[in-house]
């Protein structure tokens, strides 16, 4: 069966009948299931019902369980213990003035879907310096044809949010938008190392990145430097 599909009919069960909730987008459906505590960090019963015949969604939603009860047990371990301790962990908030909440979870899902497609689908590229690179006018050549080509959807569909949400000048909007986007994971990259990214919603924008091993700098070392990005 259609993912698609299998997820619209499944979701159903958990829409309470809403028919503005059925009729709206799959983002949509996950900003629901959240305001309606169905699903929350960690928990993703619901998710696992939805997905319960697609192996591959049940092994992500179990990775990212895991992951979760690591960051988790990690922080409990950093409160509890030396407080000079350097939680190998950093949660970064962006957070967006004059911004109503709506427009600004739906883009954080989207750039949600997007980092999750591009670790998956070039999992052996530096596609963060790579799509940061293509951004900001650098060289392409024929071995990133298929790079590109992904790229140039994503801003197409970017673009096309964006216009949904009658948002001014959207081709425009679409680049600077990635263009941040990007510009701030390559600084945080470069800071941590980033052996793990996450993007998800806790009352604003919330990236999760792991320090690669020996690293020993300070999270305020971090901001310093995103401030320059901004």
């Amino acid at each position: 069966m259609d993912r698609y599909v299998n997820w619209i009919m499944r979701f159903r069960d958990y829409s309470d009948d809403n028919p503005v909730v059925l009729e709206g987008s799959v983002i949509g459906h996950f900003v629901y299931l959240e305001d309606t505590e169905k699903i929350a960090p960690g928990n993703y019963d619901v998710l696992k019902q939805i997905f319960t015949d697609d192996r591959k969604a049940l092994r992500k939603i179990e990775e990212a369980v895991n992951k979760i009860k690591i960051i988790k047990s990690t922080a409990k371990s950093l409160n509890n213990g030396n407080k000079d301790e350097i939680a190998p962990y950093v949660k970064i908030l962006v957070e967006v003035k004059n911004d109503e909440g709506v427009f600004l979870r739906n883009l954080t899902s989207f750039l949600c879907n997007m980092v999750n497609n591009f670790k998956s689908e070039f999992p052996a590229l530096p596609w963060i310096n790579t799509g940061f690179n293509i951004l900001h006018g650098g060289e392409r050549d024929d071995t990133l044809a298929t790079f590109c080509t992904k790229m140039m959807n994503v801003q197409e569909n970017l673009e096309k949010m964006l216009l949904k949400e009658s948002v001014n000048d959207p081709k425009t909007n679409s680049r600077k938008i990635l263009g941040s986007c990007f510009a701030l994971l390559q600084t945080i990259e470069n800071e941590t190392g980033l052996t793990f990214l996450e993007i998800g919603w806790d009352q604003s924008t919330m990236i999760l990145t792991e320090a690669a091993g020996g690293y020993n700098g300070c999270v305020s070392d971090i901001f310093r430097s995103l401030e320059k990005t901004s």
